[in-house]
């Protein structure tokens, strides 16, 4: 990293950096952390969701359990994909290379967590039955009967 003296005359002299690299201002610091807190939070928020569908003493869980866990993973999906995101912005207008390639694929590595959850804790759709009233038409029988609809 390239440093200046300033302040020399003074006889108090202080370190500056030169050209491109640059302090970051305090709000994108805060911003980002705010924002990795979130990621993590969201991330949490996901696990939590899958160890409310733990079944420990043998009874499976409800329809209306696997759905609220749907919403919990889907919210959950979007904060941890939303949050890294918004981060790698950040990261991308300051010129931060490192946290460009961190936030990028969690962003990623968060939205492809998300939809497997979301696919784990999706609940099982069963076929509805299928209707047999016999044959739609007309249908001749070996022996001279015959199968009629309505009679």
């Amino acid at each position: 990293m390239a440093v200046e003296r300033v302040g020399g005359a003074s006889g108090r002299e202080r370190l500056r950096p030169v050209g491109d690299e640059r302090r970051l201002p305090t709000w994108v610091v805060v911003t980002i952390a705010a924002l990795t807190v979130g990621w993590l939070g969201a991330a949490a928020m996901a696990l939590g969701s899958l160890t409310e569908l733990w079944s420990l003493f043998g009874e499976a869980p409800t329809v209306a359990d696997l759905e609220q866990a749907q919403r919990q993973v889907l919210i959950a999906t979007v904060l941890a994909t939303g949050c890294p995101a918004l981060a790698w912005l950040l990261a991308v207008r300051w010129r931060r290379s490192t946290a460009q390639a961190v936030f990028g694929v969690g962003a990623l590595a968060s939205l492809l967590g998300g939809v497997l959850l979301y696919g784990l804790v999706a609940p099982e759709r069963t076929a509805p039955p299928v209707r047999d009233d016999g044959p739609p038409i007309c249908q001749e029988r070996s022996g001279g009967d015959n199968d009629c609809p309505g009679g």
